[in-house]
């Protein structure tokens, strides 16, 4: 767990019991087998990683920014409104070149946030249709 309500996730002593830990400002469980209680409280972001990490600091926290998506601040002007206000989308540029040198980097099966915005990147088509599944479920 990368983002726990917009900061670093620390585990409870249950947590910990459970197998979580803490390591570089995130929480890692090292194995999502069974059935699996994952903390969330909004704004967080979740990296699933196919091997437990040794190290992933530094740790970009995108979820946290206020508006933050993958869509290009070109793309998201043009959707607005031509009375609403554009400037300020530029501050994105940024915020999303770390975001994708981070999956560069950590290499994730999968990466949720849920943020402002829900995003989940992934080129794993049946972890997008089971992570669709739960999400139908929980709203029932």
């Amino acid at each position: 767990m990368a983002s726990f309500d917009g900061g670093s996730a620390v585990p409870s002593d249950d947590e910990r019991k459970l197998g979580w830990r803490e390591l570089d400002d995130a929480m890692v469980l090292p194995s999502l087998r069974g059935n699996i209680d994952i903390p969330r409280d909004g704004f967080d972001e979740w990296q699933i990683l196919e091997k437990e990490p040794t190290a992933i600091h530094p740790l970009e926290r995108s979820v946290n920014v206020g508006g933050f998506r993958l869509a290009g601040p070109r793309e998201i002007a043009g959707s607005y409104d031509p009375t609403w206000e554009r400037d300020g989308l530029d501050r994105l540029y940024p915020i999303q070149q770390a975001f994708w040198a981070q999956l560069d980097r950590l290499q994730p099966l999968a990466c949720i946030g849920m943020g402002d915005f829900e995003i989940i990147v992934t080129t794993d088509t049946i972890f997008v249709d089971l992570y669709a599944q739960s999400l139908q479920q929980q709203s029932l």
